[in-house]
């Protein structure tokens, strides 16, 4: 039950960040804040289960990052038809949910 727990509150967390950075770079197509959630259950729930599952090094999730900011560039690609766009929205929220990630847990750490 409690990965079930942290599945779900890194994917909601990650989704919330993610919506966040898209409205402030002013993206209003609810199709692409939608498929921002649906990319996000395709790799955020795997990413978690497998650091929660395998203990990942920071090497590893760095790695699986980079893999999930072009999976992810390929997704909003089939809507905004841009690289460029779509590679920065990709990278933009993966950076941010990631580093927001890390300060929560170094906060966690030291409660």
């Amino acid at each position: 039950m409690m990965i079930v727990l942290r599945l779900a509150y890194a994917f909601i967390l990650t989704c919330l960040i993610e919506y966040g950075v898209l409205v402030c770079l002013y993206e209003k197509k609810k199709e692409i804040l939608l498929l921002s959630i649906f990319l996000n259950a395709l790799t955020n729930i795997p990413l978690n289960l497998m650091g929660i599952c395998l203990d990942l090094g920071l090497m590893h999730i760095l790695w699986a990052e980079i893999s999930i900011v072009l999976i992810e560039a390929v997704g909003y690609h089939c809507l905004l038809k841009n690289w460029k766009l779509s590679f920065l929205y990709s990278l933009l929220c993966n950076a941010i949910s990631f580093f927001t990630g890390i300060l929560l847990e170094i906060v966690y750490c030291l409660i």
